[in-house]
C-alpha cells in the first residue's frame, strides 16, 4: 500500500470492487511498484483500477501461468474472487475452468473529466485572447515588423 489512502482508494482494486461476485478479467500489463522491494501490479483490459499483488497472489499467478516471468502473464484470463476471512476480505486469483467462469468485470469510468474540459477551455481562451490582441494592435505590430526588417541583422 502507498502512504496515501486517497491514491489506494481511487486507483487500486479492492475486494468491494468485485461486488461480491467472481469476476473474469484479462491481464493487459504487469508493472512494478515499490522502493526497497518491487511488488508486481496487474493492469486489466478495460479497467482503470489495478491490483497490487501480495506474495500469496503472486504464488497463485505462478501456479496458473506456470512461469515466474511477469511479462508472460500478459493476455492471460483469470478469475478474481473475493474471499472473506476472520480479519479481512481479500482477492483470490483463480484459473478459468469450465466449472468456474466469472462474470465480466464492470467497467469503471472515472467521473472527473474536468481536466480535459478545463484544458480545452484554457487553450481556447488563450488563442482567442491572442487573436483579439493581434486585431486591436495590428498597426503597432506591423510597425514593429517594419522596424525589425530595416535593422536586420542587428547592427
Amino acid at each position: 500500500m502507498s502512504s496515501s489512502p486517497i491514491v489506494d482508494a481511487g486507483y487500486r482494486l479492492h475486494p468491494l470492487d468485485l461486488q461480491g461476485a467472481a469476476r473474469h478479467v484479462v491481464i493487459a500489463n504487469v508493472t512494478y511498484q515499490g522502493i526497497e522491494s518491487m511488488t508486481p501490479v496487474l493492469h486489466f483490459e478495460g479497467q482503470s483500477k489495478r491490483l497490487v499483488l501480495t506474495p500469496e497472489q503472486v504464488n497463485q499467478m505462478v501456479e496458473i501461468t506456470g512461469t515466474t516471468l511477469f511479462p508472460q502473464w500478459i493476455g492471460i484470463g483469470v478469475i478474481l474472487q473475493p474471499q472473506k476471512s476472520k480479519r479481512q476480505t481479500s482477492i483470490v486469483i483463480k484459473a478459468i475452468t469450465p466449472k468456474q467462469r466469472g462474470q465480466p468485470m464492470p467497467v469503471y469510468v472515472h467521473e472527473d473529466k474536468r481536466g480535459w474540459r478545463l484544458s480545452l477551455i484554457v487553450v481556447g481562451s488563450l488563442i482567442a485572447a491572442s487573436g483579439l490582441f493581434v486585431v486591436f494592435n495590428i498597426t503597432s505590430l506591423l510597425a514593429a515588423i517594419q522596424e525589425l526588417r530595416a535593422n536586420w541583422p542587428l547592427r
